[in-house]
């Protein structure tokens, strides 16, 4: 199947004891034409779980499951999303549960549509074809309409996808990924621009905490992470902000990291470092990323500015793994180096960058 139709199309996982998850979502990156010290950010989320779950208080059931038709799937879930505005972060821009349906155009199976059905006639949808693409959220609170566009894709941006199966091949996921997009359109009548990222995912396994994180730069590079790790914050069961001596025994279960320089095309894989973790004096972390390879260093001050923390738990009788705490921060690049055979790049190199970073404790099973 081409990348462009995973679009519009739920994963291909296999059941597994009614652990099936499926997410979508577009992180948008606001230029913030007052050029504050905290740029707007906006995350939309559309998502189904297979078992019935507590979404923060909302209880969300999976009724018949997805109903295939012709060109068409479709299946009860959730849309949320909040809205960071350069001062303020309302966490429930969006938050409603409802029908989704992902189809495509039979003759051209690239061009799609996720949409949302909602009781009270909301809207929450992204539609579109290769490289060009609509994101429409429309309710009481806000009215936004932004073009996605993927120009001149290169080996990093365009359309990735990850199809495995883990643990003795036991579980699978299903990540398909757009790295870096170019939005422009209007928020409640307002011109607005930047950049944007989008991830469908898939996944049949017991999930417990990672650190994740996405970053623009000015000049059209990239850098992601993701550390899935094991520690004692797999069994905590609330939304507080703790500093790392409060997660024994942490443990990277993978090591991943990538920076992809755009004036070169080139792109840096990491498999080894660590990921460290200070709060401020707002409750708010700042991530130390350190990773590398035979040849080459990167080291990365993250610093987050705002927070949203949603909850997931398990609607049955509480057992040891039975809440996940889902925390999102929008993020700014304060210090960057990575120093290689080509020589070294800062910061005066790529330009301002900012992100997204995620960090999870407790877990589902």
């Amino acid at each position: 199947m081409d990348d462009y139709a995973r679009l519009w199309t739920v994963p291909d996982i296999d059941p597994k004891w009614s652990m099936r998850w499926y997410w979508w979502f577009w992180v948008v990156f606001l230029d913030d034409p007052a050029e504050t010290a905290r740029p707007r950010q906006l995350m939309v989320l559309w998502t189904y779980k297979e078992a019935a779950t507590l979404f923060n208080d909302m209880l969300v059931l999976p009724e018949d499951g997805i109903k295939n038709g012709s060109g068409r799937e479709s299946f009860p879930g959730v849309v949320a999303a909040w809205y960071f505005d350069g001062e303020r972060m309302d966490p429930e821009l969006a938050f409603e549960r409802g029908t989704l349906t992902a189809e495509h155009n039979a003759d051209d199976p690239c061009n799609g549509r996720l949409s949302f059905e909602s009781a009270v006639g909301n809207e929450c949808a992204f539609s579109g074809q290769p490289r060009d693409w609509r994101l429409r959220l429309r309710n009481e609170k806000v009215d936004v309409d932004v073009s996605l566009r993927l120009d001149e894709p290169a080996s990093f941006t365009r359309p990735s996808h990850i199809r495995n199966r883990i643990v003795a091949k036991r579980f699978m996921y299903s990540a398909l990924e757009l790295n870096r997009c170019t939005a422009a359109g209007t928020i409640d009548g307002e011109q607005v621009k930047g950049t944007a990222y989008f991830q469908r995912i898939g996944l049949n396994s017991p999930m417990g905490p990672w650190y994740w994180g996405v970053f623009h730069f000015a000049d059209g590079s990239v850098l992601k992470y993701f550390f899935p790790h094991v520690s004692t914050s797999a069994f905590r069961h609330d939304p507080a902000e703790r500093l790392p001596w409060h997660e024994r025994w942490l443990l990277p279960a993978r090591r991943q990291a990538e920076f992809y320089h755009a004036p070169t095309d080139t792109t840096h894989t990491f498999s080894r470092g660590t990921v460290e973790k200070e709060l401020d004096a707002d409750g708010l972390p700042t991530w130390r990323l350190r990773v590398h390879d035979d040849t080459t260093h990167l080291d990365a001050t993250l610093d987050s500015y705002a927070r949203v923390v949603w909850r997931f738990r398990p609607h049955r009788p509480r057992l040891p793994l039975n809440d996940m705490y889902y925390n999102e921060y929008p993020t700014q690049i304060t210090a960057f180096t990575l120093d290689g055979p080509d020589g070294r790049l800062t910061l005066d190199d790529l330009g301002p960058g900012v992100g997204n970073t995620e960090h999870t404790w407790g877990g589902l099973v």
